[in-house]
């Protein structure tokens, strides 16, 4: 908000390199994404032309690259029903910033990687179960490109609903194990 900038004639936002930051004019996103600069928010002379009624203008900043989001699963079964534990290493990025705001920032400044982790657990659990219990036991040991391939698909489609009400697109696997 405007009003935890320092300046009183004009307020200005700066964005670092490596961060993007989205402005939100009266609550809808005029501009798209910003990238490294200074940006105006609220300057003395706009709100005399317009006699004090301007508009209302939010910057969200955000980290501008991919995200890794690392998941520890245990109680997986192979197909041969031995019970192992897995590992799932993905990345994931703000696709569309108002949604992201909306419906996952709701009241919060910050969200920390943990947070998007908690969000998205169930449905990495379930994908990965779902790749385990198609395998056994001695094509888990060694997990191949194809299966790597097969629990980036599993992820992706599991994710596609969640992702999408919360702004944020799926990468890709990065690391699978079992």
């Amino acid at each position: 908000e405007p009003t935890d900038l320092r300046g009183s004639m004009r307020k200005e936002l700066e964005v670092q390199l490596g961060q993007q930051a989205v402005l939100l004019v009266d609550g809808r996103d005029e501009g798209g994404r910003k990238g490294p600069g200074r940006y105006t928010v609220d300057s003395l002379f706009e709100r005399l032309l317009t006699l004090g009624v301007g508009v209302r203008v939010t910057a969200l900043l955000m980290d501008g690259g991919l995200v890794s989001l690392d998941f520890a699963l245990a109680k997986l079964f192979s197909r041969d029903s031995y019970e192992l534990s897995g590992r799932c290493v993905f990345s994931v990025e703000v696709k569309n910033p108002v949604t992201f705001f909306a419906n996952v920032m709701k009241s919060s400044q910050v969200v920390k990687v943990a947070d998007l982790r908690n969000l998205l657990f169930d449905e990495v659990r379930d994908a990965v179960r779902e790749v385990a219990s198609q395998h056994n036991l001695a094509d888990l040991a060694v997990v191949s490109l194809g299966m790597k391939d097969e629990a980036a698909v599993a992820v992706s489609q599991h994710l596609n609903e969640i992702l999408a009400q919360t702004g944020l697109s799926f990468s890709g696997v990065r690391t699978i194990e079992f």
